[in-house]
């Protein structure tokens, strides 16, 4: 139910040369922490490319910045405890935050998510950060079991180029 106390989100800055955001979905972490086969191979090198990327620019001028949705944090950390322990949990979360930023979403954004119909919940909620952060491409190897979907897809080992 909406209390009309929602605002509507402001526009992302517009994409130039100089700014290129990418949001990350959780598949995308879920193969890093496997470490297994070809997707996990492709999961780590764009995560060292992004830790690259962070270690040369200026922290307040990240020009490829990385989201993820604020549902990926509890996903990734359960998932982290359930094969590692609390301990690992905490570390795998910790890195996460040190290279991604988690998306500013609000009402508005999870009502708007609602609305695609077609897809599971946590996909819709993926398309608005995608929207809110004006990104370029929603990072994933997942094909959310239709051909077509409201943003553009690449594969970690296709935005790699990105980086270089």
């Amino acid at each position: 139910m909406k209390t009309g106390t929602e605002t509507p989100p402001s526009q992302p800055p517009p994409l130039t040369k100089e700014r290129m955001p990418l949001v990350i979905a959780p598949d995308v972490i879920l193969d890093l922490i496997s470490g297994t086969g070809d997707a996990a191979r492709d999961a780590e090198a764009l995560f060292e490319a992004i830790a690259a990327d962070r270690a040369v620019q200026d922290p307040r001028d990240i020009r490829r910045p990385c989201f993820i949705t604020p549902l990926t944090v509890p996903m990734i950390r359960y998932h982290a405890e359930r094969h590692g322990g609390p301990h690992a949990a905490h570390e795998v979360v910790g890195c996460l935050l040190s290279l991604l930023l988690v998306a500013p979403l609000n009402n508005f954004d999870y009502y708007e998510a609602l609305s695609f119909t077609k897809f599971e919940y946590e996909a819709a909620v993926l398309f608005v950060t995608y929207r809110r952060v004006g990104a370029k491409y929603l990072v994933t190897r997942d094909h959310f079991d239709v051909k077509r979907t409201p943003v553009p897809r690449r594969s970690p080992a296709e935005v790699l180029p990105l980086f270089r």
